[in-house]
C-alpha cells in the first residue's frame, strides 16, 4: 500500500530566522543613520541665553540632542537628526537675535552600513528576541515529533 505524501509547503528553520533578522533590519535601518549639523549665526548683539533659540531645535520633529555655545558674537548650535533634516532657518528677530549677517552651515554623517545594522538590532527589545527564540524552539520540536511519528514505507 502507498502512503499519500502530505503537500504541506516545507520551509528551512534557517530562512525563517533569517528573514525575521532582515526585517528587524530593514525596520531598523529607517531610523539608525545619523546626522549632525552644526549651524553658526554672526550677529551684532544676541540675547542673554540661547535658550530660546535651543528650544526651538529641539521642538523640531526628527532633532536632538541640541547643543548651542556662543564665542563673543558668534552662536553655534549642534544637533543629530535621525530622519533626514529638513533645512529650516531659526527666526532669530523672534528670539532677540538683531544683525545677523552671516550664516555658516555643516553637515556631516556619522554612521556606516555595519554600524547601522548593529544598532539596529540591538534596538530590539530582549523580549522580543526570546519571542523569536521560544517559536522557533517550537517549530522544531514539532518537526523532531513529526518526522519521528511519521513511519516509512
Amino acid at each position: 500500500m502507498k502512503s499519500e505524501k502530505s503537500f504541506r509547503p516545507q520551509f528551512s528553520l534557517s530562512t525563517l530566522l533569517g528573514l525575521i533578522v532582515g526585517c528587524c533590519l530593514l525596520f531598523g535601518f529607517q531610523g539608525s543613520f545619523k546626522t549632525t549639523c552644526q549651524m553658526s549665526f554672526h550677529c551684532n548683539a544676541i540675547p542673554e541665553d540661547d535658550v530660546k533659540l535651543t528650544k526651538w531645535f529641539e521642538d523640531l520633529e526628527g532633532v536632538k540632542d541640541v547643543i548651542s555655545s556662543r564665542n563673543q558674537n558668534v552662536v553655534t548650535v549642534e544637533f543629530t537628526t535621525i530622519h533626514g533634516y529638513k533645512f529650516f532657518a531659526p527666526p532669530l528677530a523672534d528670539f532677540e537675535y538683531v544683525g545677523c549677517k552671516r550664516f555658516e552651515s555643516r553637515i556631516w554623517t556619522s554612521s556606516s552600513w555595519f554600524s547601522g545594522a548593529s544598532r539596529s538590532i540591538l534596538k530590539v527589545p530582549v523580549i522580543a528576541w526570546l519571542g523569536i527564540a521560544v517559536a522557533l524552539a517550537i517549530l522544531l520540536a514539532l518537526r523532531i515529533k513529526r518526522t519521528a511519528v511519521s513511519p516509512s514505507i
